[in-house]
């Protein structure tokens, strides 16, 4: 989150890109989980919310062989569209309350968990988009409208 408000996507991918390329020199067999962060107060001039999406893909064309995007930015649109600002957030302006620390936790978590050997797909309204790290194809579970 914080780094949307430099405004400068290139420089963010090569600093991400960096720390990658020192991880898996370092140890090659680690699996990476890249996090997109919730957006912030949309009120608030340094938490501008048309950026986020834009760190989001700078993520997601990083992943690869055991890189993995979490998208809690989709996420947390998906979740303004039910909830104020205030009922995801601890300060008002950008981190998280307990419950989207949950959110959080939940996303990351469900990375973890093989989705073909374990029926995961859940009921409730909400779900993440996920991607298994190892995985050859992508896999994403849609977040439900019901």
């Amino acid at each position: 989150m914080n780094d949307v408000g430099p405004r400068n996507p290139e420089a963010y991918k090569a600093n991400i890109k960096t720390m990658l390329t020192r991880i898996q020199e370092a140890a090659p067999t680690t699996e990476v989980v890249l996090v997109a962060t919730m957006t912030g107060n949309p009120d608030w001039m340094a938490t501008p919310p048309e950026r986020f999406p834009v760190y989001r893909d700078v993520l997601a064309s990083l992943e690869g062989p055991g890189v993995v995007l979490s998208d809690l930015t989709a996420t947390r649109q998906w979740l303004r569209k039910r909830k104020r600002h205030f009922d995801l957030t601890g300060t008002g302006v950008n981190y998280p309350n307990d419950y989207g620390h949950r959110v959080y936790a939940q996303a990351i978590l469900a990375l973890l968990v093989d989705s073909e050997a374990h029926d995961r797909t859940p009921k409730a309204a909400l779900s993440v988009s996920r991607h298994r790290p190892g995985c050859s194809r992508r896999t994403t579970m849609g977040l439900s409208e019901s």
